[in-house]
Formats: C-alpha cells, sequence, structure tokens
C-alpha cells in the first residue's frame, strides 16, 4: 500500500469537499478506513489506491455503480459539486460512504448464510453490467499456475508440498480438460469473510470490496475456510450444510454456467493451495487462538481428492 497521508490532509478534504468536520477515529485494522459522526449519523472515509484493472476513481465508480444497481453495499456521498471522490496526492482518492449498519457476520449468524449468498449474486449481477469491467471468457491455464507457483514457493513441510505437486500433476492430466475449459472472469468482491459482511436484521451489506479480476467462483470458495477466521470464539471451517445454505442462496439469484459448475472444483482447490500454504507459512496472519481450530494441513493433504469432492456439492 502506498503511504497513508496524513490525518489533518484528510480532514480537510473532508471540510473542503463535503462539510463534513469533526473527530476522525481510524476503523483498526485497515489502514485506509476512518470514522465520523455529522447530524448524529456514521459515515465513513475511505482511502482508495488502484486495484486491480481500476485506477483510484474507478474504484470508487465501481461502488457507486453496485449500490445504485441493487447490491448491497454502502452508498457514496459526493461531494458538494456532486463528484464521487477527490485525489489526494497522486495515487489515492478521497471518498465518504455510509454505514452498513448492523454487525459483522461471526458464528451467531451462520443462519443468514442463505441471505449472504444471495447479496452476493447482487454483487456479481451487477459488476456484470459495469462498463469499465472487464468482463470477458477465458480458461483457468494461468489462474492455475500462478497460484500453484506461489503455493510451491512457500516453505513447507514435505508431505505438504507433495500434496500440491500432485495436485498439480492432477491438474494436468486427469483435470486438464477443465484447465482450459472457459469460466466468466469478472471484478469480484475478493474479501468475502464475516467481518466484511454485516447483518442488520433481514438486511445484508458487504464492506471493503477488493475489487478484484478473477473467475467468479473465487468469491464462492473462500467462503469455507475463511467465513469465521477472525471468530476468536466460534472459529472453525463451515460445514457442509452451512456451506450448501450458502451456494443455494447465490445459485437461486445467479445460476452458474456450466462451464463455472464443471471447474467449481479446480477452482476451490488451487485457491486453497495458495491461501493456506500462506497461512501455514506464516501462522501470524491468524490469530493463534483461532488456528488452532482449523485443520489447515489436514486440508492441504486431501486438495489431490477436491476437485472430484467439492464438484459434487453443485
Amino acid at each position: 500500500m502506498d503511504q497513508i497521508p496524513p490525518k489533518e490532509k484528510i480532514q480537510e478534504a473532508l471540510r473542503s469537499a463535503w462539510q463534513f468536520d469533526g473527530s476522525l477515529i481510524p476503523v483498526p485494522g485497515t489502514g485506509r478506513l476512518f470514522s465520523f459522526k455529522k447530524n448524529g449519523e456514521t459515515f465513513f472515509a475511505r482511502l482508495n489506491w488502484a486495484r486491480g484493472q481500476f485506477c483510484p476513481e474507478e474504484v470508487v465508480e465501481f461502488l457507486n455503480h453496485l449500490s445504485t444497481n441493487d447490491a448491497p453495499v454502502p452508498q457514496i456521498v459526493p461531494t458538494l459539486s456532486g463528484d464521487l471522490c477527490i485525489m489526494i496526492g497522486d495515487a489515492v482518492a478521497l471518498s465518504v460512504e455510509t454505514d452498513l449498519g448492523g454487525e459483522p457476520c461471526n458464528s451467531r449468524h451462520l443462519h443468514r448464510l442463505g441471505a449472504v449468498g444471495r447479496g452476493l449474486a447482487k454483487i456479481h449481477l451487477a459488476s456484470e453490467k459495469f462498463e469499465k469491467s472487464r468482463m470477458r471468457k477465458k480458461d483457468l491455464t494461468g489462474f492455475v499456475e500462478v497460484r500453484l507457483r506461489r503455493a510451491l514457493s512457500r516453505s513447507l513441510p514435505g508431505d505438504l508440498r507433495d500434496a500440491i505437486k500432485t495436485l498439480q500433476t492432477e491438474l494436468q492430466t486427469t483435470y486438464k480438460r477443465l484447465t482450459r475449459t472457459s469460466v466468466q472472469w469478472m471484478t469480484t468482491h475478493g474479501d468475502v469473510w464475516g467481518p466484511n459482511v454485516h447483518t442488520d436484521g433481514e438486511k445484508i451489506g458487504f464492506t471493503d470490496l477488493g475489487s478484484s479480476f478473477a473467475p467468479a467462483t473465487v468469491d464462492l470458495v473462500m467462503v469455507q475456510h475463511r467465513w469465521l477466521m477472525n471468530d476468536l470464539t466460534g472459529g472453525r471451517s463451515l460445514f457442509e450444510k452451512e456451506m450448501l445454505d450458502f451456494l443455494r442462496g447465490y445459485l437461486s439469484k445467479r445460476p452458474l454456467s456450466v462451464g463455472d459448475r464443471e471447474t467449481f472444483g479446480v477452482v476451490w482447490a488451487v485457491y486453497y493451495a495458495d491461501q493456506l500454504s500462506h497461512y501455514i507459512e506464516k501462522p501470524g496472519t491468524v490469530k493463534d487462538v483461532v488456528l488452532s481450530r482449523f485443520d489447515f494441513e489436514g486440508q492441504i493433504r486431501r486438495l489431490p481428492l477436491a476437485v472430484g469432492e467439492i464438484r459434487s456439492l453443485l
């Protein structure tokens, strides 16, 4: 991340462009988000850097597009002159958004996973309509190669490295046709887990979009082992029934193509080869009290079988 502008500079920009004054409170763990109040309402000032295919202004434009196309995300509050954001320096755009309300999802909200799936589907449906997004069909060859190369570059015990190499061989032989199957790539959320999804009664809202250009199904597969990773009391992988509740909710709003269904297990296995190997190499990225409840090493050992097993979910 580029250097964060001084807090005083952010406050001055808020005063001049939005006439918002008062104290800024940094949101812990983000570095890019600050809360403040005006007339009793909570708002958030967000620093936006370039992400994937988008420049900083387009990151804000994308979020605004989602919110005006029925996606459950915060609304952008324009400046007094009607702009969606203002640049602070050359590389960062400052925007203001509404508060989603409610509370971040955790193990007490597992009954809401169907609604989470439906909400994510709305984000994907709106993303498909964004004219600046590089929507296209392409195969998974590059996705597989980059993710597995990254996983194998990490310091891992020999048996885990062997499991990932076996997966790599399976994808080059048994499942070669699937890696060359065309699937839908789009601007995804990129970071779907409990802390980034708020629930308020019957409402579900998503925040902190990563705006990653990837196969659409990446947003789906990441949920099982990451959804409760920040839950200090109930952190664990989702059970199959819970994952099915989430998937059924999503599919009720946005059915997957034949190619996306056939390759679901490939995306799953390759995503987790990369993600779980990262957690094992750098356990400090996950709180120890939570990490002890996740069998990440066992999950990696089972990856060579995951392609076929996970396809059966759909």
